[in-house]
């Protein structure tokens, strides 16, 4: 299963997830090492592992990347479709744990890291917990509703001329419905696929982005 999931991410594609979290990071930190995005874009490629495997399953791919998908290979090593399909799921999910653990290693302030994942991980409590709650409202409680309860609404909570923020950007399919968008924001969150984007000035934003 691991040399699956290792074989599928070093097999080949554009990159284009973590080239687009360095440029992020470089767009706000041109000083700085840029070691940190290096590591995040690791992580955005391993989640785009877990996407691609998760996703070759749901439709039955046999190809991915000019070889086998993962639940091809899997089936093959195991000589049984259900046993394989099963083994490409946790196949998945490592793929996602592992982007996690380098996210959450990064050479970055712990106390923003705790704050992200924190804050995906109430949501999703929320989600699971009231699903009559739609999810564009549950992700409106997390910024526009926590600036609101202290009354600086027009000062951040969402992204405005004027106000101030941090970008907190989520890495979400570019074919998604749009009606999927919010929960598939919070979901992806909680595996850890969001990259901080600082900005001088204080307080919290939120940002969504197809990359």
């Amino acid at each position: 299963m691991a040399r699956a999931v290792r074989d599928l991410t070093l097999r080949g594609g554009k990159r284009l997830r973590a080239v687009l979290v360095l440029i992020g990071y470089l767009a706000s930190n041109q000083h700085g090492s840029f070691d940190p995005a290096l590591d995040a874009g690791v992580a955005f490629e391993l989640l785009q592992t877990y996407l691609l495997v998760h996703d070759d399953w749901m439709d039955g791919d046999e190809r991915r990347r000019g070889g086998p998908s993962v639940p091809a290979m899997l089936r093959e090593h195991h000589g049984s479709t259900r046993l394989g399909d099963a083994a490409a799921v946790l196949a998945g999910d490592f793929a996602a744990a592992l982007s996690l653990d380098v996210l959450s290693r990064l050479d970055a302030p712990p106390e923003r890291l705790i704050q992200a994942l924190n804050l995906f991980a109430e949501m999703a409590f929320v989600l699971d917990h009231y699903p009559a709650v739609p999810a564009a409202a549950v992700v409106a409680m997390a910024t526009l509703g926590g600036a609101g309860a202290l009354g600086q609404e027009r000062s951040f909570g969402s992204i405005d001329p004027g106000k101030q923020a941090d970008l907190l950007v989520v890495s979400v399919p570019a074919s998604l419905a749009h009606h999927q968008l919010y929960e598939t924001i919070i979901h992806q969150g909680t595996k850890g696929a969001w990259q901080w984007l600082p900005h001088p000035a204080t307080g919290c934003a939120w940002a969504k982005s197809a990359i």
